[in-house]
């Protein structure tokens, strides 16, 4: 009989469990840890070229969507101050054909977008390109203002001078029509008079008429008169 320190043969298998259940749990927790690192790598692979390439898509969907919503509000807010500039411009026109006239009767003759155009150039609500003239109030790609002489519906010919908006968007059709009505004599929205204070029965602005006849988008064409 072999004896192992007191203990025979037999009762090794016995002795040598202990340490059997110990490897076996040092093999279980790097097993362990081994899954965790798998599951750190695995969380921290990142986006593939396609998921990102499909998050810029929807981030340029929500911008573009949110431009547009927020359009309108941009052209409403730009109204006053082109109403404003354009008055002072007209004024200003109105005294030069009246020093040119020596008093006499204001006539427009020669008078053109191009004449107009000095009287607009510090402003911010127009750009100018050469004898082009356009305005901010549209989401056309060239909104333009014209000014050409006319004739009123009664008196003499060339005595008013007419100034077009062409692409005009609706969030700013009535109120540029309501501000600039004051000092023009005639406006039109797309062809309508909405006033015409030179008629042998004269018809006074018509908010009503105006927001009636504005189309939706950057499609109004708005006329004013001036004398």
């Amino acid at each position: 009989m072999i004896f192992l320190k007191g203990k025979t043969m037999k009762n090794v298998p016995s002795i040598l469990k202990p340490r059997a259940k110990l490897r076996d749990r040092l093999r279980s927790a790097v097993r362990g840890q081994q899954a965790l690192r798998d599951g750190r790598h695995k969380a921290q692979g990142g986006f593939t070229l396609g998921e990102l390439l499909l998050v810029l898509v929807i981030i340029g969907v929500l911008a573009v969507v949110g431009f547009r919503s927020v359009q309108p509000i941009i052209i409403s807010g730009r109204v006053q101050a082109t109403a404003t500039d354009m008055n002072s411009a007209i004024q200003r026109v109105v005294s030069a054909a009246n020093a040119a006239g020596g008093g006499a009767t204001v006539t427009y003759t020669g008078f053109a977008t191009a004449q107009l155009i000095p009287f607009l150039s510090s402003s911010n609500m127009f750009r100018i390109n050469g004898t082009v003239l356009n305005h901010r109030l549209s989401t056309g790609t060239t909104p333009t203002v014209t000014a050409a002489v006319g004739t009123p519906t009664t008196g003499a010919a060339s005595s008013i001078l007419n100034v077009t908006f062409n692409q005009v968007h609706d969030a700013a059709c009535v109120d540029l029509t309501s501000l600039l009505q004051t000092a023009a004599v005639i406006v039109s929205v797309n062809g309508t008079s909405v006033k015409d204070s030179t008629a042998a029965t004269p018809t006074v602005y018509n908010g009503v008429t105006a927001s009636t006849n504005c189309t939706g988008g950057s499609t109004n064409t708005l006329v004013f008169s001036f004398q």
